[in-house]
């Protein structure tokens, strides 16, 4: 963490200035198979048992206009259900929940045969490896730790909702991946947010200096 401080004093006063500059972040887990969605709006599951959480998320995404909201889930099972009989193109799901938590929801997904497996996307303050290792497993598309900004979440489901994984593409679970998503949630529990210029810049060294 020392490092990582000495690394943003570093560059903050540089980025402060650039705020009304945005950048294009390219996603390195994000492969161009095809096209998901071709028209229309992305269709949404949140299944997430903070009810404050949840409406902040819809709120937000519903002011783009570009979503649906196929339902909100507050447990594991109601969460599940709503799955597996709805077809969803982007699942927002948390780990901990009352009845059933997020690994729970994912192995079934795994196991049963729906006609669409949505893209899943674990939003958490679990920051344990093993967890996470645990969720890439069980085919997760991306995870983000809480807390985190809505405009990294947007930006990462439409990216994710555009374009599949080749099955050759699905990743496990790596050091770098933990170290990229812990620096996510650094940054923004700082308020440097992704539309800074110089943003991925910041990531970068902050990233590197959690590797070492």
């Amino acid at each position: 963490m020392r490092a990582i401080r000495r690394f943003l004093r570093g560059v903050f006063l540089a980025v402060a200035c650039e705020r009304r500059y945005s950048l294009h972040y390219n996603d390195p887990i994000v492969e161009k198979r095809c096209v998901l969605i071709l028209d229309g709006k992305i269709k949404l599951a949140i299944i997430e048992d903070n009810k404050r959480l949840a409406d902040e998320i819809w709120n937000y995404l519903n002011a783009t206009g570009e979503f649906t909201l196929a339902g909100v889930a507050e447990d594991g099972e109601a969460g599940l259900n709503l799955l597996l009989h709805n077809e969803i193109d982007v699942a927002l799901l948390d780990i901990i929940m009352p009845r059933k938590d997020g690994l729970y929801i994912l192995e079934r997904l795994e196991s049963e045969r729906i006609k669409k497996r949505p893209v899943c996307v674990v939003l958490s303050s679990t920051n344990s490896e093993t967890v996470k290792a645990k969720a890439f497993d069980l085919g997760v598309d991306y995870y983000i730790l809480k807390p985190f900004d809505m405009d990294l979440l947007y930006s990462r489901i439409k990216e994710l909702a555009r374009y599949g994984k080749s099955d050759a593409a699905k990743k496990k679970y790596s050091r770098t991946e933990a170290a990229e998503s812990y620096a996510v949630s650094v940054l923004t529990s700082l308020g440097i947010k992704e539309t800074l210029k110089g943003y991925e810049y910041i990531k970068t060294g902050v990233t590197m200096a959690i590797n070492d």
